[in-house]
């Protein structure tokens, strides 16, 4: 449940920035919203690992081979995979754990890019 928690703590906090912009951007602020998330994704994760909510669940990405931070490019494979699966994504992670003893050790979208999600030290 905590990649869970760390998706709503991540959407949350886009969407605080995200009413912020509207008065200076009205038209534009949906747009906005969603390259800040993809910002906020990505760079986090490639240099540390982690967003608001991987931080507030006490998760990150690393490096399936190494632990260290994932880098740029696997980072962003691993964002793009995410939100093309979008919902479809969590609905099968949620029917995961309904069926199986425990949660899977690795989504697809981490087998893709070479990442894999561990506890944060």
């Amino acid at each position: 449940m905590k990649r869970v928690l760390a998706i709503v703590v991540d959407w949350f906090v886009v969407g605080i920035i995200s009413t912020a912009i509207v008065p200076v951007a009205h038209e534009w602020s949906g747009l906005y919203g969603w390259v800040l998330f993809l910002l906020l994704d990505v760079v986090l994760t490639a240099f540390y690992g982690q967003t608001p909510g991987r931080y507030a669940a006490r998760i990150r990405v690393v490096r399936a081979h190494g632990g260290g931070p994932p880098g740029l490019w696997p980072a962003l494979l691993r964002t793009i995979l995410v939100l093309i699966s979008g919902w479809l994504g969590l609905f099968v992670y949620l029917l995961s754990l309904r069926y199986a003893d425990q949660a899977p050790r690795r989504m697809w979208w981490d087998a893709a890019a070479g990442t894999q999600l561990v506890p944060a030290a």
